[in-house]
């Protein structure tokens, strides 16, 4: 039924961003968008499944705020409702986004903030980022960092408002069990599969207890080469013992337990679909060697040893290296970001520091860095550039093809529209240490 949900959710936000179809539109919503559209008087079962998936999670990105009612519509990144709690004024009733926005500095206006808004709500909305351009409202997914809507976000958020919630943490209806324990399963190299099992055997899908008391079952378990036994109490669900033996198994006895458990399900099968015998000393020798075998095969690789560090170089003749840096401080909500210039041959050019003040995250304020040296050699008219920053994330983000419908990506925006100015524009990462004083210069 939740994915039903989420693949519904799915077509209506190919309603909002691509022309699929105008035949709906004409027949139900011809004077408004899919959000604000009503089922009517004689709904199809189509549309009425288009509207249930409408109830997911969708909101509005600010572009210039000329489409969007503040007091209407979903465009607050603060769930469930994405809309202000506060009352609206007398008077402004009918007001947009755009109406709180200062076009001329391309910010928000502090003053009708402190008059509209409760001080949460108002500082929500100051972190909210705003481009240099003249950009269109758009939908976006809010359970997405990209803000493209997929259908497996929209299952998972559908089991959050459904019956129940699909969580490593309480995979089993009954049973809670540490995330520890689960992270010591995922990350035992035994086979996929087998975790798989283990994983379904401690939910209790499979029919499991009958087996657990068998005789040949308990003599397998006997064998010297298991090292030690792993009993199953009387009154212990299979829950229960696995994750004791979890807790108090070292990786190797951890292993060994798990392919066990997967080759008494095997054998069982085995005896079930095709007969013939079962002999617990056989059992275990294969089911050793086959984990040896997969082991000998998936090595895990060892932890690097530490890096050599890097030093900060000047760029070649004829162009100019500009060092950004963000720094954020969660708590408060705020940061700072540091720009400086350095020629061929390490002499400063230019540098900008300043204070961020409403910011969303780490990444915001990283990009808000980039845009600020960009607009610095605009300003300039540098035309050979190059720029550094330590924000792997970031730099990671800007690679991506996709379009990037978050917040933040009405940033990157601007700064993909800032990179044609130049005749040459390298981005590259460097490491922490190098960016001294980029980090010296961001306020924080």
């Amino acid at each position: 039924m939740n994915f039903n949900r989420a693949l519904l959710a799915k077509q209506g936000w190919r309603l909002l961003n691509r022309i699929v179809t105008k035949l709906l539109k004409a027949k139900y919503y011809p004077t408004c968008d899919f959000l604000k559209a009503e089922l009517g008087s004689d709904p199809s079962y189509t549309w009425r499944s288009l509207l249930k998936g409408r109830e997911l999670g969708t909101r509005f990105r600010i572009g210039d705020g000329s489409k969007i009612s503040i007091w209407n519509d979903p465009w607050l990144p603060k769930p469930h409702t994405f809309k202000p709690f506060s009352l609206p004024m007398e008077g402004t009733e009918n007001w947009c986004v755009g109406d709180i926005i200062d076009s001329e500095n391309k910010e928000w206006n502090s003053l009708l903030m402190e008059d509209l808004f409760t001080k949460e709500e108002a500082e929500t909305i100051m972190s909210i980022p705003l481009s240099l351009r003249q950009l269109e409202d758009k939908y976006v997914w809010r359970f997405d960092k990209r803000g493209v809507y997929s259908v497996r976000s929209g299952y998972h958020l559908a089991q959050f408002h459904g019956t129940f919630r699909l969580r490593a943490s309480t995979s089993s209806g009954e049973h809670s069990v540490s995330e520890g324990v689960w992270r010591r399963l995922w990350r035992a190299n035994v086979p996929p599969k087998v975790k798989s099992f283990v994983w379904r055997l401690m939910r209790e899908i499979l029919p499991t207890r009958r087996a657990l008391k068998h005789k040949v079952i308990k003599s397998f378990w006997a064998q010297p080469q298991l090292r030690r036994r792993h009993l199953h109490l009387p009154g212990m669900s299979a829950f229960e013992w696995i994750e004791a033996v979890l807790e108090v198994s070292n990786q190797h006895e951890l292993e060994v337990f798990l392919i066990s458990l997967w080759a008494i399900w095997y054998e069982r099968n085995k005896l079930v679909w095709e007969g013939g015998d079962c002999i617990p000393s056989h059992m275990v020798v294969w089911a050793l060697q086959f984990l040896e075998d997969y082991q000998r095969l998936h090595v895990r690789q060892k932890k690097k040893g530490r890096r050599l560090a890097t030093k900060w170089s000047c760029p070649p003749s004829g162009r100019l290296k500009i060092n950004v840096d963000g720094a954020y401080k969660k708590v408060e909500g705020t940061g700072g970001l540091g720009v400086i210039v350095r020629d061929e041959q390490g002499r400063c050019v230019a540098a900008l520091s300043r204070h961020v003040y409403h910011s969303q995250s780490a990444l915001h304020v990283e990009v808000e860095a980039l845009r600020a040296g960009l607009l610095i050699a605009i300003c300039n008219q540098w035309s050979n550039i190059e720029v550094e920053s330590d924000s792997a994330i970031m730099l990671q983000s800007l690679a991506k093809e996709e379009e990037d419908l978050s917040d933040i990506g009405t940033i990157m925006n601007d700064c993909y529209v800032l990179f044609t100015s130049f005749q040459f524009c390298l981005v590259r990462h460097i490491f922490r240490e190098a960016d001294g004083c980029a980090q010296a210069s961001s306020p924080s």
